[in-house]
């Protein structure tokens, strides 16, 4: 009896934190959603729009295709693509597209499209993961604001000039919406509704003043950012880190950390097409989370996951000690509670409420999913693009 009591306890006062963390989110996603749209400056930036693809050449047409037709002045900016180690025709397909503006004189300084280029890892390089690719491009950048995407990602048309709008002197790092274009697959459908929470998480976080996490695929920063902590071994930023970044500049300095709520700075991308693939991404998501530099956010995490523990724990001891059901219901309905403040204005806001329809049917898959994926993310390594991850600082070979 004792073992029930303390067990209940314990799982009532963590759906309680849960629900008012969730809870603080939703104010921070309501703040970022009534910010103002920032007007236009009186001199657009130049923009370098960085592209790490390895193996796309089924989607890397569509996105170049999307970021030429961007309603952006033709001479701010340029996009860069960086291969990492491709097996398919992705390099020769940047290459053939990079004819046109290869051909041009010196003289066409009118130009109606942008710049693009493509940069070749070296092999020795290849053996890093989607961040170190980012690094060479932000190398060969020249652009003051680096805007990264992903080769498989469909931007808006008005995506640049409205990230770029949010940069305000004082702002050094702004993150943007990125959602799944799902189709008609329940599987699909369930890892938008998902995906659309860890958004409005993020948003919610840079809201309050605390970034917590972003997505690479709608991502910018100022040039001049990366540098801060280079000196500082215990503050270094490693390549393509956009979530500890964002982190370390609103913790350790005066510029902001901005989330663009406007729906027309969307980036949209597919889902995962089966479950290994899924589990892989998710498993590699979920092992970034013990390596932020803040601790009282992996704490929040770590406390996050124990209470999914417990949750699942309940629940499935509840048909041999059926004196557990109340407590273990009442958590599970203050966790449903709590996100649907948070999730069912994001659907809304980014234009896929009917997603939330699958909302009970989510909730009761996602407990057992989050207990294995942080399982599985603490005892094995994660994976990108069938290599192993590994965190190198852009100055190592």
């Amino acid at each position: 009896m004792p073992i029930l009591v303390s067990f209940s306890i314990a799982l009532l006062v963590l759906a309680l934190f849960y629900a008012m963390l969730i809870g603080l989110f939703a104010v921070g996603f309501l703040r970022v959603r009534r910010f103002p749209a920032p007007s236009a400056p009186e001199t657009w930036p130049f923009i370098s729009v960085i592209v790490a693809a390895r193996n796309e050449e089924a989607h890397i047409d569509a996105c170049l295709d999307a970021l030429l037709a961007n309603e952006y002045p033709p001479d701010r900016f340029e996009i860069i693509v960086v291969d990492d180690g491709s097996t398919d025709k992705t390099p020769s397909l940047v290459q053939h597209r990079q004819q046109p503006v290869l051909a041009r004189t010196a003289m066409d300084q009118d130009r109606n499209t942008p710049p693009l280029r493509l940069v070749q890892m070296a092999k020795h390089e290849e053996d890093g993961h989607k961040g170190w690719a980012q690094q060479q491009g932000i190398a060969a950048a020249q652009g003051d604001i680096l805007l990264t995407t992903d080769a498989d990602c469909i931007v808006s048309p008005h995506w640049i000039r409205t990230m770029a709008a949010y940069f305000s002197p004082d702002t050094g790092f702004v993150a943007g919406p990125v959602r799944y274009r799902p189709g008609a697959s329940l599987f699909g459908r369930l890892q938008a509704l998902e995906f659309l929470g860890l958004v409005a998480t993020g948003a919610g976080g840079m809201g309050l003043g605390r970034p917590n996490m972003c997505n690479s695929a709608n991502v910018g920063y100022r040039r001049e950012v990366l540098g801060l902590f280079a000196n500082d071994p215990k503050r270094r930023v490693m390549p393509g880190d956009d979530e500890v970044l964002a982190q370390r500049l609103a913790e350790h300095t005066d510029w902001r950390v901005r989330f663009c709520a406007d729906p027309v700075a969307m980036v949209e991308t597919k889902p995962e097409l089966d479950v290994p693939a899924f589990w892989s991404q998710r498993r590699r998501w979920a092992g970034t989370g013990p390596r932020y530099p803040l601790p009282g956010l992996v704490a929040a995490i770590l406390t996050v996951y124990v209470f999914y523990v417990l949750l699942l724990v309940g629940a499935l001891a509840t048909p041999f000690v059926p004196s557990l059901w109340p407590m273990v219901l009442g958590a599970f309905l203050l966790k449903m509670g709590a996100e649907t403040t948070l999730l069912f204005p994001a659907c809304v806001h980014f234009g896929q409420g009917h997603l939330f329809r699958l909302f009970p049917l989510a909730q009761v898959m996602q407990i057992p999913y989050v207990v294995a994926i942080g399982a599985a993310a603490a005892f094995a390594p994660p994976t990108w693009k069938g290599r192993r991850v590994t965190w190198k600082m852009a100055n190592s070979k």
